[in-house]
């Protein structure tokens, strides 16, 4: 088999994720923007993963739950700590 490229890029439609489009039809080659830290590591953590759709799929979904609006998240626990 192919190796397969993973590129990841900041910024949607931005001037990097725009270059790098136009490989978007060679085989094996997946362009994600919206670069974080723990989308990074879940990558590289996974990177034997025999299906890379898969892998892609769930790195994006944990990334996304990894973003937390701090003031928010911390409120609620302080509230149901002050509940038990």
């Amino acid at each position: 088999t192919q190796d397969e490229l993973i590129v990841i890029t900041d910024i949607f439609a931005g001037s990097v994720n725009n270059e790098f489009v136009r490989f978007l039809s060679r085989p094996n080659f997946h362009l994600l923007s919206g670069l974080n830290l723990p989308l990074i590591i879940d990558l590289l953590i996974s990177a034997g993963e025999e299906n890379t759709e898969k892998l892609i799929s769930e790195a994006l979904t944990s990334a996304k739950e990894s973003i937390q609006y701090c003031n928010q998240t911390i409120a609620s626990a302080m509230t149901i700590d002050k509940d038990f």
